[in-house]
């Protein structure tokens, strides 16, 4: 979907190319012609990512929300269980096919938002000063639908990007604190109960 978003801004920014062998009027036709396509175009693609996130949305924020949970629970076991060289390699290596994962999941997501703000630029870059109202009126429904970005929800509770990730590091260590600390206040309790 970025990619598409991608051949929508290159469209954008070249929709107002001319030909010089016509008239003003057959050139802002088709100017506008291009316009609607652009605008269909995105309006599809709007469409296809409302779909996606029906389909994929619930399922994704399972897997994160997983994914958190094993990452504070192997760090739990990292603290409280001795080392043993196979075990520790195998939770290592488990932990970075999550962790790249979700890296990925959220990469992705990250360059959908980037790409989908960079549309009303886009209109902008193109040399819109030089058409018609009726045309500018078109430039400007473009640039306001684009002020409502193109991005993946993961459970319709957060998009997917950079800042989902620091987010699910920053949860799965503060659960892990919090087990941490529970534990080692029963360990306290035991040890008065005995003594």
């Amino acid at each position: 979907m970025a990619t598409q978003i991608k051949t929508l801004n290159y469209n954008l920014r070249n929709v107002t190319d001319r030909t010089p062998d016509h008239d003003f009027e057959m050139q802002e036709k088709q100017v506008q012609d291009r316009l609607r396509i652009c605008i269909r175009h995105h309006l599809a693609i709007s469409d296809f990512m409302t779909k996606l996130e029906e389909i994929f949305s619930f399922g994704l924020f399972l897997q994160i929300f997983s994914s958190i949970i094993a990452i504070s629970s192997a760090g739990v076991y990292v603290v409280t269980v001795p080392f043993k060289l196979s075990l520790y390699l195998r939770l290592a290596v488990s932990m970075s096919v999550v962790l790249l994962q979700i890296a990925m999941y959220c990469w992705v997501g990250e360059s959908l938002i980037t790409e989908s703000d960079l549309i009303g630029e886009s209109c902008y870059m193109s040399e819109w000063y030089t058409c018609n109202t009726a045309t500018r009126k078109m430039f400007f429904i473009i640039m306001e639908r684009s002020k409502r970005g193109i991005s993946f929800k993961a459970g319709n509770f957060f998009e997917l990007s950079y800042a989902t990730f620091v987010m699910i590091l920053r949860s799965a260590y503060s659960y892990f604190t919090v087990i941490i600390t529970t534990l080692k206040n029963a360990d306290k309790k035991i040890y008065l109960k005995y003594f």
